[in-house]
């Protein structure tokens, strides 16, 4: 459900049967959550007969979201009954950290104690 593709986490979900407007998506710092709620309803009338059936569910996931995920770039498409989403993520520079100077004077003489 969840592949990095080069700098970018995408996180696709198959909802056959359901519309865009079923789906809800919500991000946060540490995680996704997709939620929806199908909704079917059948009817025959037929020589006098009247038939019909419903069928409801609603559901949710979450997927947790890789550190340095940045939130406020995702994007959401549905197409064809497949949700996804996807998020930017830190370049690989980035990941591996960064040399921190120590700041402070340079004392060449060790110290002694009294």
């Amino acid at each position: 459900m969840r592949f990095n593709a080069g700098n970018e986490f995408v996180i696709r979900a198959d909802v056959p049967g359901m519309a865009r407007t079923d789906l809800s998506v919500e991000i946060g710092d540490e995680a996704l959550t997709i939620q929806g709620e199908r909704k079917h309803e059948e009817r025959e009338e037929r020589e006098g007969a009247f038939w019909s059936e419903r069928s409801y569910g609603s559901f949710s996931r979450v997927v947790p979201l890789p550190p340095g995920a940045i939130s406020e770039s995702a994007k959401a498409t549905f197409t064809n009954g497949v949700l996804e989403v996807v998020v930017q993520s830190p370049s690989q520079d980035a990941r591996r950290g960064r040399k921190v100077d120590i700041s402070g004077h340079d004392d060449a003489s060790p110290r002694t104690k009294s």
